[in-house]
């Protein structure tokens, strides 16, 4: 799973800014985007890459 791969290799998804990334999922259409503070990686918001935001 991602999530548990981003926990080991934090800083090989994309990088957004210098301490945000944003990880996608391969199964489900979902971005998380995170921040790494020192030991911690802290998940800052999950998105359904396939909403309408009209609907």
């Amino acid at each position: 799973m991602e999530i548990t791969f981003l926990l080991y290799y934090p800083n090989a998804w994309f990088k957004l800014s210098n301490r945000t990334h944003r990880c996608r999922t391969n199964r489900f259409p979902y971005g998380v985007i995170y921040k790494i503070r020192k030991e911690t990686v802290l998940i800052v918001a999950v998105m359904h890459l396939s909403r309408e935001p009209e609907t």
